[in-house]
C-alpha cells in the first residue's frame, strides 16, 4: 500500500507549527480529508477517539469505501505523535 490508496485521511490538525508539520507529513497522501478540530475543539488526547469516530461515520454510508484504506493522525504539544491505518468494511 502507499499513500495514493488512502481514501479517507483524518488529521489531528493541532494549531500552530506542530500543524503546519503535519500537513507537510500528509502532503503525498491522497485520500479526502475529514475536519473533526472544527467540530470538537481542543480535545487535546481525546481528539484520536472522535477522529476515528468520525472516519467510520463517513465510511458507514459510502459503499464505495469499503475494503479502502483510512489514515488517522493524532499530535499533541507535548510531543505524542500517533497514527492508525485502517481498512474500511
Amino acid at each position: 500500500m502507499g499513500p495514493q490508496d488512502v481514501a479517507l485521511v483524518a488529521p489531528g490538525t493541532p494549531p500552530g507549527q506542530l500543524g503546519k508539520q503535519e500537513e507537510s507529513a500528509l502532503e503525498g497522501v491522497a485520500g479526502e480529508r475529514i475536519a473533526v478540530r472544527p467540530l470538537v475543539g481542543d480535545a487535546t488526547a481525546a481528539s484520536a477517539a472522535f477522529q476515528l469516530a468520525a472516519v467510520l461515520a463517513h465510511a458507514g454510508g459510502e459503499p464505495a469505501l469499503v475494503d479502502r484504506l483510512a489514515l488517522v493522525t493524532a499530535l499533541d504539544r507535548d510531543g505524542t505523535v500517533g497514527a492508525t491505518l485502517l481498512r474500511l468494511g
